[in-house]
């Protein structure tokens, strides 16, 4: 299996696990759901985009699938990258801010990578409390603000024209809950939600998993991420 077809096994996984109860094999639905994304040109929007590529389960289907919608990314130097990664792609566009409670400007709370593994580039938060949680757990970070472009979901969504949703995902290290929160707010209903819950708070993830309840989503919550679904419609 080479990482192309990995990380479409990844998002496939992700979306048979939003089907308890369902009597075929876990390999039968995802070869069925794998099937009907190829097929439908999904519409999404993505909050922490990071390069478009590492690590992203979405990027083989945005590119073999013709997939259409927003890529938000508000650190520099990724957003280049973001902005290499689909360059000349039809149907997507890229939104160098981040998504915060008020249109402007914000601080992003950045840890130098020198040294570090790959991975610890895609550390910074809007919360200086990630880091200080991270120390807590005996890794040792430099830390330092940077200002970028911030806006709210609704203004994202009025300026790029989002008016239907099938997938709305976010991974942006413990702010998921308020971009979650600020779409419950809105009248979009994405098909499927995914966001990052293992850095909330209990009470936090408990609270959002009745906001989504009571919008008419079923949620499951795997190690890392919280999936939530609507009933299909077509």
């Amino acid at each position: 299996m080479n990482a192309n077809d990995w990380w479409r096994y990844r998002v496939a996984v992700r979306i048979a696990e939003c089907l308890p109860g369902d009597a075929r094999t876990p390999h039968q639905v995802i070869r069925a759901k794998l099937k009907k994304l190829r097929r439908r040109k999904i519409r999404f929007v993505q909050i922490g985009a990071y390069d478009g590529r590492t690590g992203d389960p979405l990027y083989p289907l945005i590119v073999k699938g013709g997939w259409e919608g927003v890529l938000v990314e508000p650190h520099p130097d990724a957003f280049a990258a973001l902005q290499r990664t689909h360059h000349g792609r039809d149907g997507l566009r890229l939104e160098n801010a981040a998504i915060a409670d008020k249109d402007g400007t914000t601080e992003l709370f950045v840890s130098p990578a020198t040294g570090k593994p790959d991975w610890h580039r895609q550390t910074y938060s809007l919360r200086p409390e990630q880091h200080a949680q991270a120390a807590r757990l005996g890794e040792t970070r430099e830390v330092y603000p940077i200002t970028v472009a911030s806006k709210t979901l609704r203004t994202l969504f009025e300026q790029h024209g989002v008016t239907v949703l099938d997938l709305f995902m976010v991974d942006v290290e413990g702010s998921d809950g308020m971009i979650v929160r600020q779409l419950l707010q809105t009248t979009m209903r994405p098909r499927m939600i995914v966001y990052e819950s293992a850095f909330l708070l209990e009470s936090e993830q408990r609270a959002l998993l009745a906001s989504l309840t009571e919008a008419d989503y079923e949620t499951i919550q795997t190690s890392v991420d919280t999936i939530a679904t609507r009933p299909e419609t077509d």
